[in-house]
Formats: C-alpha cells, structure tokens, sequence
C-alpha cells in the first residue's frame, strides 16, 4: 500500500531507486530494527509532507481558478461597457450628422434661394438697360428724321 502511494507521488523509478536503497541498508548487518524504524518513519514523514504539498497545491489551483474567474468577470464587465460607450458615442455621431445634414441642406437652400433672387436681378437690370438703349436709339432716330426733314 505504502509502494503504491510513493509511486503516485514520486513516480516508480524514484521507489524502485528507494527500495534497493532501503533493501542494502537493512541487508547489512549494521542496522537495526530501531534504525529501520526510523527510516520508515521518515518515509511516511516524506508521504506527508508529499500530501500536504498536492493540498496544497490543489489550494493554489483552486485560487487561481476563482481569480481567473474574478479577471474574467472583469474583462467582461469592461467589455460590456465599452460596448455601451461605443453604442452611445455612434448615436452621438449619428445624431451630429443628422443635424449637421440638415443644417447644410438648409444653408444650401437658402443660397440658392438668394442666388436665384440675384439673378432675376441680374435679369431685370438687363432687361432695363436693353430697354433703356432700345428707347434712346428710338429717340435718336426720331430726333435725326425730325431734324432731316425739318431742317
């Protein structure tokens, strides 16, 4: 049972490397039984001190698991945020352009509302100075047949 245990702790080749060890030391004659008591006793102290590293090992796992899981939840939440922000700011441009559309489509009206009003100006102010040159040619020609006929 003990075999089986060292194995899945320290892996077969280590036992098998501890149990020739442990087989020469209690073959010589120079130990005792109380010696290989110890040496079993420190077995079993290594074996315990083996389980509460994998506890503790497994305590670490489990920490890092739940702070994985808090880092997450984090990134997450700041995902979920910035998804609002992004949302909010796109309305904003959206609204922005809208209203900046309009405002153009209004400024472009008005100007051409008042290049239209300039150019029936324009037109008008043709229209008299043709007239205006028309009525003075036709008094000039009146004025040189009077003066003609009527010297």
């Amino acid at each position: 049972m003990h075999r089986t245990r060292l194995e899945e702790k320290l892996g077969a080749d280590v036992v098998e490397d501890l149990d020739f060890l442990v087989r020469g030391i209690v073959s010589s004659e120079s130990v005792t039984k109380d010696q290989f008591g110890q040496i079993i006793d420190r077995i079993d102290g290594l074996e315990n001190r083996i389980d509460l590293l994998d506890e503790r090992t497994q305590n670490l796992t489990n920490e890092i698991a739940i702070f994985r899981a808090e880092v997450n939840q984090r990134f997450l939440s700041i995902d979920q945020r910035l998804d609002s922000f992004r949302s909010e700011i796109e309305q904003r441009f959206d609204s922005f352009r809208s209203e900046m559309e309009q405002r153009f489509d209004s400024f472009r009206s008005d100007i051409d509302q008042r290049l239209d009003a300039i150019n029936e100006r324009i037109v008008s102010s043709i229209k008299w100075t043709v007239g205006t040159i028309a009525l003075f040619g036709t008094i000039i020609t009146v004025l040189m047949a009077v003066f003609k006929f009527f010297p």
